[in-house]
């Protein structure tokens, strides 16, 4: 840079350093302990996701997804993302798992269905008696009777044990310890945490 003043000249140097801006980085933590359920309880899990400069915003969006669960089971969020614009946010991860049901109370609930469906035909079945002659009456009174008769029988042999079975219908989420995996990711951006669960029978 140059300063001139009649036939005097001054040349002072200038150097400008150029800082690349900083690129956006966050964190996520989870600052619950290892968590034990039985199966078909819900275990819940406290995280922090922070931008590693304090005061910073997100500038997109950031989701959630985890990995390593055991069978039978699922995983939500709460919020399920942290907007843009949101600073250091807590987000609670629920697992869901799932009891075993027994093949004996698998066929007791088909069998009160089907008892449900048996019933509906008696109201018209006892409305038709009244309403018809005095032979009619004692054919559709007998109907009924033999109904309700067979719908006794199905009930003790329920009732007994009949209908019992051992296994299970449906298996359960099985027991063991597990390391679940939970990425936040933002983009191209994406870190992860851990979380353990312990599963009882």
């Amino acid at each position: 840079m140059n300063a001139k003043s009649g036939s005097v000249t001054q040349t002072v140097t200038a150097t400008m350093t150029v800082i690349p801006g900083s690129t956006f980085d966050f964190s996520i933590f989870n600052n619950t302990s290892p968590v034990t359920i039985t199966a078909g309880q819900i275990a819940t899990y406290s995280l922090d996701v922070d931008p590693t400069v304090l005061g910073n915003t997100f500038p997109s969006d950031v989701t959630f997804s985890c990995s390593g669960l055991p069978a039978v089971s699922t995983c939500a969020f709460a919020p399920t993302q942290v907007a843009s614009g949101s600073g250091n946010t807590n987000v609670s991860l629920t697992i869901q798992t799932t009891g075993a049901i027994p093949a004996s109370a698998k066929v007791a609930r088909k069998l009160t269905a089907s008892l449900y469906w048996l019933w509906l035909p008696l109201p018209g079945i006892v409305f038709a008696g009244f309403a018809g002659n005095n032979s009619r009456r004692k054919k559709i009174g007998a109907c009924a009777v033999l109904s309700l008769v067979l719908l006794l029988v199905i009930l003790q042999a329920a009732c007994g044990g009949g209908l019992s079975g051992g296994g299970s219908a449906q298996p359960g989420t099985p027991q063991g310890n597990y390391q679940v995996t939970v990425t936040a990711a933002m983009g191209s951006l994406s870190h992860s945490a851990l979380v353990t669960l312990n599963v009882k029978p």
